[in-house]
């Protein structure tokens, strides 16, 4: 821990004394002058907003015509009435899938793709 804490004043020290002012000339106002307002990306946001809204819209219209309950009774029905080796296969399909897209993204991330 000795050597840790020296080289850390030893760090300090030396970016203290090389501490220099670049003038820029009015650079960085210039920069800042010319970027976008914030305005602009919350009203960007707001029509995203609003875009959501129809496809929400017939959503709910599409669900809500006749009893929804119905349809999760025939779903249930449906799966019950496969077999259970073709339910344990699909299962074992779609956690594979999972898997593979999981490591996919990951590999993405990491830069190996």
């Amino acid at each position: 821990m000795n050597i840790d804490k020296a080289w850390e004043q030893q760090l300090a020290k030396q970016l203290k004394a090389q501490q220099t002012y670049v003038e820029d000339n009015g650079f960085t106002a210039g920069v800042l002058a010319a970027l976008p307002s914030e305005s602009g990306a919350s009203s960007s946001a707001e029509y995203r907003g609003l875009l959501a809204i129809p496809p929400l819209l017939v959503s709910a219209v599409v669900l809500l015509q006749g009893q929804p309950w119905l349809r999760l009774r025939d779903v249930w029905a449906w799966l019950s009435a496969g077999d259970t080796l073709s339910l344990l296969t699909v299962g074992a399909m779609v956690s594979a899938g999972l898997l593979v897209g999981c490591g996919a993204w990951l590999a993405r991330d990491m830069k190996v793709l």
